[in-house]
């Protein structure tokens, strides 16, 4: 198999500028007016297709007990940590909305956590499926295919996002006030770099 890992990171640092680093801060930030972080948090579920599984219940603003769990989960430290973590807020989801999220809910966490969380995509399940003979669609197996698989590329991935370092891509995508020791930072963070690899199965899927 071969992955196009250097327009996946392209394609990621766009994404992460534009869509996730934004809500990422809003979800941290508690000082925020909690109806601020609410729209935030709808604009990024709504490009992460998932708004649409999050229906309206009763409660003081929307997303309000989407955003209480997400600040009150503790951070995964272990893969097992990780899975048991979603497998909890799966169950807790289920509570509010009457079904099973288990994508919803580890986007979500991954958001809110990023690594060791792993995001459950039915497009990254299924190029699973061809490419590393994954059978079941719980998160466990789902979680640990991906692991593997990602472990098999994290060289390439990395040769890559040095690439990038060199480019000299900072004003390019990033905000005006980030320095290059920042974006060299995220260049090597591990949540960075498997988001690379993500998008890269995804292109690779919808290619196919």
């Amino acid at each position: 198999m071969r992955l196009n890992f250097h327009r996946a990171a392209l394609s990621y640092l766009t994404d992460y500028f534009n869509v996730d680093l934004p809500a990422r801060r809003a979800l941290a930030d508690r000082s925020l007016n909690p109806e601020v972080v609410s729209q935030r948090l709808q604009s990024w579920t709504g490009t992460y297709n998932i708004a649409r599984n999050l229906a309206r219940i009763e409660e003081d603003y929307r997303l309000a007990k989407v955003i209480e769990a997400l600040r009150n989960s503790a951070m995964p430290e272990t893969a097992s940590e990780a899975i048991s973590l979603v497998e909890t807020v799966v169950h807790q989801f289920h509570g509010f909305y009457g079904k099973e999220l288990k994508s919803a809910v580890s986007k979500l966490l991954w958001l809110r956590h990023q690594s060791p969380i792993v995001i459950y995509d039915s497009l990254v399940w299924g190029w699973l499926h061809d490419n590393a003979g994954l059978k079941y669609e719980e998160y466990a197996p789902f979680y640990s295919a991906w692991q593997t698989a990602f472990a098999e590329q994290s060289s390439h991935i990395s040769n890559v996002c040095f690439e990038l370092k060199r480019k000299g891509l900072l004003r390019f995508v990033a905000p005006d006030d980030w320095m290059e020791q920042e974006f060299s930072v995220l260049l090597d963070c591990a949540s960075f770099r498997e988001r690379v690899f993500d998008y890269a199965m995804l292109m690779d899927r919808d290619q196919q």
